[in-house]
């Protein structure tokens, strides 16, 4: 009777143990599953952006190569890129064999060296870049903080408010001209009329104050030398002087002033 009791309490026993041990074998199995989806040393799956002369990426992992950015960009394999870093410290080469780790802090901006010309007033600067911004222009002419900087556009357009984080591009035809101006204020560029210079602020002027500025009669036709080609002004109309603009002035009968 009593090995009976034994026997049943043992199969008993066991009959519970049973599938407790089940479970445990699917939940570990479960973890294991999970640990093998997982890439080991991946951090996150989120997206980082960096800037390829000028043009905006985006790129999934952490670390990108000298080859791969040249792919990402479309850029031939024998060029050299530059990563471009915070002063004092000086722009790094990238190489094949050192990957760029893009998840620092920041947005990782890389260029292609050029040698490219432009003017702050009649002072010759040179960039390594296709991009300046306003601050850099700024540095590089020791421009104070209480003056503008404006982008020289031709006629009839008006010239450019430059910004520390507006970007301009040197590549396009031409030398960028920059022009510095005290705020407020506006610059002083000199014009002729009737041979005669005179001394004004840049800016809008009707073609009526232009002929007040020369003592042009105001009976008289005002004309501007364009391109090598007198050109009539309406006396209704607006002109934009930016500096080195030449007039000349006659009779509406034809005879000459």
């Amino acid at each position: 009777m009593i090995l009976r009791i034994e026997l049943y309490w043992l199969k008993y026993v066991t009959c519970l143990c049973l599938p407790i041990k089940k479970v445990h074998k699917k939940q570990n199995s479960l973890q294991m599953n999970k640990n093998q989806n997982t890439t080991p040393g991946a951090k996150g799956t989120g997206v980082l952006n960096l800037i390829i002369e000028g043009e905006k990426f985006k790129w999934h992992k952490q670390f990108i190569s000298c080859a791969e950015l040249k792919q990402l960009a479309g850029l031939a394999p024998e060029v050299e890129l530059f990563l471009s870093l915070e002063d004092p410290w000086d722009d790094e080469l990238v190489v094949d064999n050192k990957p760029v780790d893009l998840a620092r802090p920041g947005i990782e901006e890389f260029y292609i060296k050029r040698n490219l010309k432009f003017l702050i007033e009649d002072s010759s600067f040179e960039w390594n870049r296709q991009f300046i911004n306003g601050s850099k222009i700024r540095k590089l002419g020791k421009v104070v903080d209480d003056s503008e900087i404006f982008l020289a556009i031709d006629r009839p357009w008006e010239d450019e408010k430059i910004g520390n984080e507006t970007i301009v591009d040197l590549a396009r035809p031409g030398i960028e001209r920059f022009i510095i101006c005290k705020c407020g204020e506006g610059k002083l560029v000199k014009i002729e009329i009737n041979g005669v210079s005179y001394e004004l602020k840049r800016g809008k002027y009707s073609v009526s104050e232009i002929k007040g500025i020369g003592k042009v009669p105001i009976s008289y036709e005002l004309e501007e030398l364009i391109n090598g080609k007198l050109t009539p002004l309406d006396d209704q109309a607006t002109i934009l002087i930016k500096g080195c603009e030449e007039f000349f002035s006659h009779a509406r009968d034809g005879s000459s002033s």
